[in-house]
This record gives C-alpha cells, structure tokens and sequence, in this order.
C-alpha cells in the first residue's frame, strides 16, 4: 500500500477538519514530486558515473 493510501485509509485521516486534510494532501503532493526529482537525479547521477568509467 502506498502512502497516500494508507494516510486516507487511516482512521484519524477521517477525523481531521478538511483545512487539515488540505494541508496533509498537499505535503502528499509535496512528497510525489520530490520523489520525481530524485528518480531524475539518480538517473543523472547513473549517466554521469556511466560517462566517467567508460573513458
């Protein structure tokens, strides 16, 4: 299960006043795109480590 469904299945999600529920999705958010950001970057850092052992 991924994070963002276990954080809305999870019952004290449910409770929480929707302005918090806001603020929860958009860390979520948050989290979704540093995760992109990372896959770039190791694949760069993949490129640049492939382009140094191959000279």
């Amino acid at each position: 299960m991924d994070l963002e469904k276990f954080i809305h299945n999870n019952l004290i999600y449910s409770k929480c006043s929707d302005e918090v529920k806001k603020e929860i999705d958009k860390e979520l958010d948050n989290i979704k795109e540093l995760k992109k950001e990372n896959k770039v970057l190791l694949k760069r850092i993949a490129e640049l480590e492939d382009q140094r052992w191959s000279q």
